[in-house]
């Protein structure tokens, strides 16, 4: 029989039991039309085409995940480019052979994309014009089928590779006529043929058929794809396809992704760990670029062993992005002589739901995570056949080989178990997770069977089955009922610390580096377990610490717990000797060892290069001030993160203030000011990042202050603008933190810091997301509280917003205010409470005049008038007239524009009614004491300043007498 024959039998056979129109023909014919509406706009130079070329090819899965987007790009960078290239290839009749001109075009502006995914583009954009005759094309599936057939190694020129795909459609209808299938046109060839390359294997065949077309396509044989049956854990895709690599390589196979080189022998894993562990590069730079120069002249079946090793350890991962885990993938496959590409199937499991978190260690701990699946290879390659094949039969068997591997990582290991048997090992990489979940389970297998890696796994495997049994389903201890029952007093989060090596000084951080560990002295803590609570750490403390005092002791306790209890697996570790930072990652639990020096220890991967004392990113610096042998970093953890990756060239960055949006004539024309008045008070703002809007009543000090905040942070998310109004009992604790009553569980009332509203818009604004984005708080009456009782130690992060402070109510927390947060505060003048400000805070704070006779609130009201197109309206003179009767003495007490500037002044009776209730209430108040009320309305009567006669008897200085006699007048006013 034939190829030929070979390959239409299996066609028949799918043809039988695949719905080809519904799963292969009606995207496509629907794409095409897509692309064909797409065409016109392009030919026509209509606006918009770049959007909707760019919709078109995202929402198909016909070319790889990446080039869409790269695209995109390239029109970004060089539209023209573009337009021109899509243009000379559409215009007249379709010509494949326009293919070479097209690709060499779209690599000009897009030289990052292949070839063959360019190509791909280009017989999409042919299958716009005649479907039927012009099929799409993949560079992987093309040359999978012509194996099959034995037509030889698909050309390298996009056009040779499309005529290539051709005759294979053409081949198949050809064949297949012969055979009596019936195929209407090359896109029913192609949808066809693309279903025998790629597609799973029936259910509805029979286990020997299933067996003959894996062997003929090249698959692992189902039979030996299940030694035994191994179950399935909560990530059943992903499982299934880590296994197709990692079952392949145990069973010494040829490799799933080319069938041609077995990947998984102890010399291809020695040569690669030797590659990886020989030749370090800790320099800035990559991970996948470090590798590429560390693979360098690698024999090919090293380079895919590494692209396998790699496709194990991120298949399982839900916290690395599909497209992510198939970059890495891809690209070290790129790295090899021939072309290969990843199977579908094996790309569909890299972008399944993943098994579990692995935290940064899977990303920053990758290399020896590497360099350990590398000696588990090895080891496992020089085990004899009859223990390999008990361990493919038996988890136990396997788990024992795999820990008895001469190096030993165990996150990796616990994830390679799980991969090899899921319906064994549960999905927990964490030392310190898999710990605390047994204890809290424990009762469920009559208790824990001992303190040592076997038995903790041993139990788990043993609370799992109990807890399935139970519930009849899987069981995920990360989510309720199961999480708070051993995740309570525990903070999920990655935290970093500082850990000092005190009197042993550098000599002893070299030893850190060189052992890969980091320690506390510890020499009369006594031996307190892992994850115990404060108190039985204070207790310990207490008893072998009495040569220390009081407040040493307490300190001692708190480092302590946070080393035993606190710190974890993933957090970053960062010590600084000779002025030179080393930065690591905590591999695993604590460990007790017999040296007085070093004696309480925890497992770290140290980053090979150091980083410049000077070079720290912020808000690193400000946090290392803070004392002590152990200090929490968290505040600094998202810019450590890229440094402890190695993925950062050294270099301090800094903290750049937001850059505001500048003032807008729409702008201008809400507020009646000028454009340039309302800029230089954003500039003021650019600069010093808070201010203080001042003036009398009535000139628009909070509504300035809101528009201006909400201008400052756009449209998009205005929950970024935050307002507060300060009033006499206003306190620290209102304002930024403190006590608040609070009920429990149990119903017991208690009190619980709580956060105010500058702690809360401070954490929003200092979340990584939140970089480079504006936040801004108003404080509305800033003056009619005790500004340094509110403000407290904050005073200081006011003027030094790079440094940091400790907290009156978390004295151990370090608190920054970032760059990206801005104050906008406004004051009343009118009751001279202004001027009790302390200098503190106007050297702090900048203070711009809000004033009726002074820009910008000076025409104001005008601009208000005629941009109202009020015919005869009075008000910006009257205004003026109320002012010029106020002494100029009284400068503070004239009245702002904004009361006139309401709707119901349009009309007499309305603006009767503001004078009679705001105008003239507010000038009694004002002159309380000094004038009486008759000589009030008089002087400021609306009647008077109408009819121009308001002069009314001088006012007098305040006396005790006066005052006496104003207030009886006063009161005796009808």
């Amino acid at each position: 029989m034939s190829d030929w024959d070979e390959f239409v039998r299996w066609a028949k056979r799918f043809a039988d039991v695949v719905d080809l129109d519904a799963n292969e023909r009606a995207y496509k014919v629907e794409l095409a039309e897509r692309l064909a509406g797409v065409r016109d706009q392009v030919l026509g130079e209509m606006p918009g085409w770049e959007r909707a070329f760019h919709a078109a090819l995202r929402s198909t899965n016909l070319l790889d995940w990446r080039t869409p987007g790269r695209l995109a790009t390239a029109m970004e960078a060089d539209r023209d480019q573009i337009h021109r290239a899509l243009t000379a290839f559409w215009e007249g009749d379709p010509d494949p052979s326009r293919l070479d001109a097209l690709v060499a075009d779209l690599r000009k502006v897009a030289s990052d994309l292949y070839p063959g995914s360019l190509t791909a583009v280009g017989s999409l954009l042919l299958m716009a014009r005649q479907p039927d005759r012009f099929p799409p094309f993949r560079a992987e599936a093309t040359q999978k089928w012509a194996r099959l057939v034995s037509a030889g190694k698909v050309p390298s020129q996009p056009s040779e590779r499309y005529a290539a795909l051709i005759n294979l459609c053409d081949a198949l209808i050809s064949h297949g006529a012969d055979a009596g299938l019936e195929i209407r046109d090359r896109l029913e060839a192609q949808g066809l043929g693309w279903t025998v390359v790629n597609y799973p294997l029936p259910d509805e065949w029979l286990a020997e058929d299933r067996s003959a077309f894996a062997a003929w396509r090249g698959d692992p044989s189902p039979a030996d794809l299940e030694v035994v049956e191994r179950g399935f854990g909560p990530a059943p895709e992903a499982e299934a396809a880590a296994w197709r690599v990692l079952g392949a390589g145990l069973r010494n196979e040829p490799s799933p992704i080319d069938v041609n080189l077995t990947a998984w022998t102890a010399d291809n894993a020695r040569d690669l760990r030797r590659r990886i562990s020989e030749n370090p590069d800790t320099g800035p730079g990559s991970f996948l670029g470090k590798l590429h120069g560390q693979l360098s002249g690698a024999p090919p079946a090293a380079v895919l062993l590494a692209a396998e090793l790699l496709y194990v350890h991120a298949a399982p991962l839900s916290n690395l992005a599909p497209e992510t885990k198939v970059e890495r993938v891809d690209t070290v496959l790129g790295w090899l002589p021939s072309s290969v590409a990843l199977p579908d199937p094996l790309r569909a499991g890299l972008a399944a739901q993943g098994a579990f978190h692995g935290g940064v260690g899977f990303n920053i701990q990758i290399w020896q995570q590497l360099s350990w699946l590398c000696d588990f290879v090895a080891h496992w390659t020089s085990q004899p056949h009859e223990v390999r094949a008990r361990a493919l039969a038996d988890p136990w068997a396997f788990r024992d080989i795999a820990a008895s591997a001469p190096t030993d990582w165990p996150s990796m290991r616990y994830s390679l178990s799980y991969l090899a048997w899921p319906g064994t090992f549960p999905n927990l990489v964490s030392p310190d997770h898999r710990r605390r979940i047994r204890n809290a389970f424990a009762d469920r297998v009559g208790g824990a069977s001992g303190a040592d890696d076997a038995s903790i796994e041993r139990d788990l495997v043993g609370i799992r089955q109990a807890l399935e049994a139970d519930t009849g389903g899987q069981v995920d201890f990360y989510l309720p009922p199961y999480a708070p029952m051993w995740m309570h007093d525990q903070d999920e989060g990655q935290r970093a610390w500082l850990v000092r090596p005190g009197t042993a000084g550098s000599d002893l951080v070299q030893r850190w580096v060189r052992e890969e560990f980091v320690s506390l002295a510890g020499s009369h803590l006594g031996h307190v377990p892992p994850g115990s609570p404060l108190r039985d750490v204070q207790t310990a403390v207490e008893r072998g610490y009495q040569h220390q005092d009081y407040h040493q002791r307490l300190v001692l306790a708190r480092e302590y717990h946070s080393f035993l209890s606190v710190v974890k697996a993933d957090d970053v570790v960062v010590t600084v000797a000779d002025d030179q930072v080393h930065l690591g990652v905590v591999a695993g639990d604590v460990e007790y060892v017999g040296e007085s020096e070093a004696r309480v220890r925890r497992p770290v991967a140290w980053r090979g290069a150091t980083l410049p004392r000077e070079a720290l990113p912020v808000p690193t610096p400000a946090l290392l001030e803070q004392p002590g042998a152990l200090v929490d970093l968290t505040a600094a953890l998202e810019v450590l993160l890229p440094h402890v990756a190695g993925e950062t060239a050294n270099g301090r960055p800094v903290e750049e203030v937001p850059q505001l949006r500048s003032a807008t004539d729409d702008l201008a024309q809400r507020l009646h000011m000028d454009l340039s008045d309302i800029q230089e008070m954003l500039d003021l703002l650019q600069a010093r990042q808070q201010m203080v809007l001042y003036g009398p009543p009535g000139t628009g000090k909070t509504y300035l202050a809101r528009q201006l905040a909400h201008h400052i942070v756009g449209g998009d998310d205005p929950s970024r603008v935050r307002l507060v109004q300060f009033h006499p009992s206003y306190s620290y604790e209102d304002f930024f933190e403190g006590f608040r009553p609070t009920e429990t569980a149990s119903g017991q009332a208690t009190f619980k810091v709580e956060p105010g509203p500058l702690r809360l818009l401070a954490s929003e604004a200092a979340r990584p997301e939140s970089a480079g984005e504006p936040f801004v708080l108003v404080i509305d009456e800033m003056n009619r509280t005790n500004l340094a009782k509110v403000f407290g130690e904050l005073y200081f992060l006011l003027e030094y917003r790079k440094e940091s402070v400790r907290l009156q109510y978390q004295p151990t927390e370090a608190f920054r205010l970032s760059p990206n947060v801005f104050i906008i505060g406004t004051m009343n003048t009118s009751d001279r409470s202004i001027a009790l400000v302390d200098a503190a805070i106007r050297r702090r704070f900048p203070f711009v005049e809000l004033h009726p006779d002074e820009p910008p609130v000076r025409g104001v009201l005008a601009r208000y008038v005629e941009r109202r197109e009020l015919a005869d309206d009075r008000r910006a003179h009257l205004l003026q007239a109320l002012n010029d009767a106020i002494d100029p003495i009284d400068r503070d007490l004239r009245i702002g524009p904004s009361y006139l500037m309401r709707e119901e002044a349009d009309t007499d009776a309305g603006l009767r009614r503001i004078w009679r209730y705001d105008v003239l209430p507010l000038l009694e108040e004002h002159y309380y004491g000094r004038l009486s009320r008759a000589d009030i309305h008089d002087r400021f009567g609306l009647d008077a300043l109408l009819s121009g006669s308001a002069e009314g008897p001088a006012v007098d200085e305040p006396s005790d007498t006066n005052a006496d006699d104003s207030a009886d007048e006063a009161e005796g006013q009808p």
